[in-house]
């Protein structure tokens, strides 16, 4: 892996490690229709300012990684990156920080 997107992804886990969640769709849920339950695959990455918002769009242009349209919620900034192969990849670069610190 070119040395550019390894720091890439280690400086995203690491943003997502600090405050970053996921979501996963509730199978269950899936019945009540699109208008009740919309709820699909998606990392969000969250950060205290723009400029932090702007460093990691960096690296996510760096990774290959599309991401979605940025927003402010309360007082911090919310990077949404949609779909389940961008959950999977994030779990799978999380894991192998976990792996590398042990």
């Amino acid at each position: 892996m070119p040395q550019a997107r390894a720091n890439a992804i280690e400086r995203l886990v690491a943003r997502f490690t600090r405050n970053g969640y996921v979501r996963v769709p509730q199978e269950a849920r899936k019945g009540e229709g699109h208008k009740k339950y919309k709820k699909g695959w998606e990392v969000r990455l969250v950060f205290a300012s723009e400029a932090e918002l702007e460093e990691a769009q960096r690296s996510l242009r760096a990774t290959g990684m599309r991401y979605g349209q940025s927003f402010l919620k309360g007082k911090q900034w919310i990077q949404p990156i949609y779909g389940k192969k961008a959950v999977e990849a994030f779990g799978a670069w999380v894991e192998g920080r976990r792996e590398a610190d042990s």
